[in-house]
């Protein structure tokens, strides 16, 4: 049996030799692919996505490097432009002006000429009458006396009604109410009491609105907790660099404050009917600031509202009664012009962010709504800025407000490019029509004092 079983352990063993290898093999390979840690696919999703977000975010801030290089370039196109036109201008005014120089030269060469002969023809009538020498010497001082009488300076004639007026009636009557010169008023108790009022409201407006833009501290508009003023809320809503213009505002009525403390305006009408207004709307200014830092939306509606209101009412009353003086243009227009240009822009913007908070939807889209506002509101701002002479600071406190509103609609995440291109538009339409009549009414009262005959 051990003879007959050897072929068996020998083929048997033999057998086990064969398939040992192919079961260890198999035993190493699963003992491997057990060993292999399985890969972290969240760890794998979240650098995917982070490397995505990273691109994008490289790809728009390129983007918006670009349109600022674009934007750069056609600033710096218009200014080289405007340069050129300005020096095309001035010279063809100085060569106008030389020509005329040299006809004013011929003709006073012709009076003296003709001055001359009249002197010998008198000189021969005296001879004959003394009467009729006595009549001309009276002639000839009344001819003077009117002659220095004249208005020669744009400065004269504003002072005037109308400008200079001939044989053939008035050469130039201005388009807007002249400065009065009648003088003001006797000084009052209330005048007292006004200035000391508005000085004390223009001090808490200073500090309450600088409370408002956090410069003692807490959040603001926009850094606010769930605040609905970004510029990613509403297709309107300006950014939060456009704030800045409430500093301007704020001191500029400060400064306001200190002159109506000024002899020329204790007691003039103008600070009479303006006084308050003016105190009033830092005042509101302030409220506003609060009620956003605050998010509260509805609230800021009505004080944007009636803070447009009484800014409407004090440049209508400072129209009706015009700046006497330079200083008076400054510090008691100003301050009210710019501020009325800027809530022209804030106002939409504010009635935009609270419908869009409530979810206030019309027939029509978000984006066609926001272009009929800004067409709107351009409207308004050009019968202001185009009143009395060209008030070109409201002009600039709406176009302000445009152009962060425009930005904001290009590179945020609300953009749209309709907004964009009206905000442009219609910031360029006000600003060119205020400096028009700016320029049409200096050139007419240019005119008026070389006694060109004119029309506005």
């Amino acid at each position: 049996m051990d003879a007959a079983d050897a072929p068996s352990r020998h083929m048997a063993t033999d057998g086990a030799r064969g398939r040992l290898p192919d079961e260890n093999a198999k035993t190493r390979l699963n003992t491997w692919l057990d060993g292999i840690d399985s890969p972290d696919w969240q760890e794998l999703a979240r650098k995917t996505k982070t490397g995505t977000a990273r691109t994008i975010a490289s790809q728009r801030e390129a983007s918006r490097r670009r349109a600022e290089a674009r934007a750069k370039a056609r600033e710096e196109k218009s200014r080289q432009r405007a340069e050129r036109e300005a020096a095309e201008a001035a010279e063809a005014e100085a060569s106008a002006e030389r020509q005329r120089a040299a006809d004013e030269a011929a003709r006073l060469a012709a009076e003296a000429e003709a001055a001359q002969r009249a002197a010998e023809e008198a000189a021969a009538r005296a001879t004959a009458s003394s009467n009729d020498l006595e009549s001309l010497v009276e002639n000839a001082r009344e001819a003077i006396v009117d002659a220095a009488e004249v208005p020669r300076t744009a400065e004269q004639l504003r002072n005037t009604s109308p400008f200079w007026v001939d044989d053939e009636g008035p050469i130039y009557v201005p388009p807007y109410n002249l400065p009065s010169s009648d003088p003001d008023p006797p000084e009052h108790r209330s005048d007292l009491m006004r200035r000391i009022i508005v000085s004390v409201v223009a001090a808490a407006s200073l500090f309450l609105g600088f409370m408002g833009l956090g410069w003692f501290g807490g959040s603001t508009a926009h850094s606010a907790a769930h605040s609905a003023y970004g510029p990613e809320n509403a297709l309107l809503a300006p950014n939060s660099n456009s704030f800045m213009i409430w500093g301007i505002l704020f001191i500029w009525i400060a400064l306001y404050a200190i002159f109506q403390w000024h002899p020329s305006q204790r007691s003039s009408y103008r600070q009479r009917e303006i006084g308050y207004l003016t105190a009033g709307a830092g005042l509101l200014g302030a409220l506003w600031l609060l009620c956003a830092r605050s998010s509260l939306v509805f609230l800021s509606v009505v004080v944007a509202l009636a803070l447009t209101t009484v800014l409407v009412y004090a440049v209508r009353r400072m129209n009706q009664r015009t700046a006497r003086s330079n200083m008076e243009r400054v510090f008691v227009d100003g301050p009210a012009a710019l501020f009325l240009g800027w809530m022209l822009v804030l106002l939409p913007a504010t009635l935009s962010i609270a419908l869009t908070r409530a979810g206030f939807t019309l027939l029509l889209p978000a984006s066609l709504w926001a272009v009929l506002a800004i067409v709107g509101c351009t409207w308004a701002a050009a019968s202001f800025s185009m009143s009395e002479r060209g008030r070109i600071v409201v002009a600039l406190g709406f176009a302000w407000g445009l152009f962060w509103v425009m930005l904001d609609r290009l590179i945020t995440l609300q953009s749209s490019a309709p907004v964009a291109i009206v905000c442009g538009l219609c910031a360029f339409i006000v600003l060119l029509a205020t400096e028009n009549r700016r320029y049409q009414i200096g050139h007419a009262e240019r005119r008026a004092a070389r006694g060109q005959r004119t029309e506005f």
